[in-house]
């Protein structure tokens, strides 16, 4: 998601999201949460890592931990997706 240059005053500022990365403990059953559940798309998939998308922001799936990972955590701590719809009760209804 890309405000544009206008969204920010300062250079260099933060204008949107393109994506965020998620280490899962499951990578199918995380699949299918964002793809059946939320209605994501997957654009991309391998053995340990898949990249979804919902309009212009994705979201990527990796159960794999990446060198900059902090050690010893349980997968997928300190990162809470935020998403947006355009009928809440429709998106509840969804997800029981």
């Amino acid at each position: 998601i890309d405000f544009g240059p206008g969204a920010s005053a300062s250079p260099g500022a933060v204008t949107g999201v393109h994506h965020i990365l998620l280490t899962v403990s499951n990578l199918g059953r995380s699949i299918r949460f964002y793809r059946d559940a939320l209605g994501m798309k997957v654009e991309y998939r391998s053995f340990h890592f898949t990249m979804l998308t919902a309009g212009n922001f994705g979201v990527a799936l990796s159960d794999k931990p990446w060198d900059f990972e902090k050690k010893d955590e349980p997968k997928g701590v300190g990162m809470i997706p935020h998403f947006t719809t355009s009928d809440m009760d429709a998106f509840a209804a969804r997800l029981k």
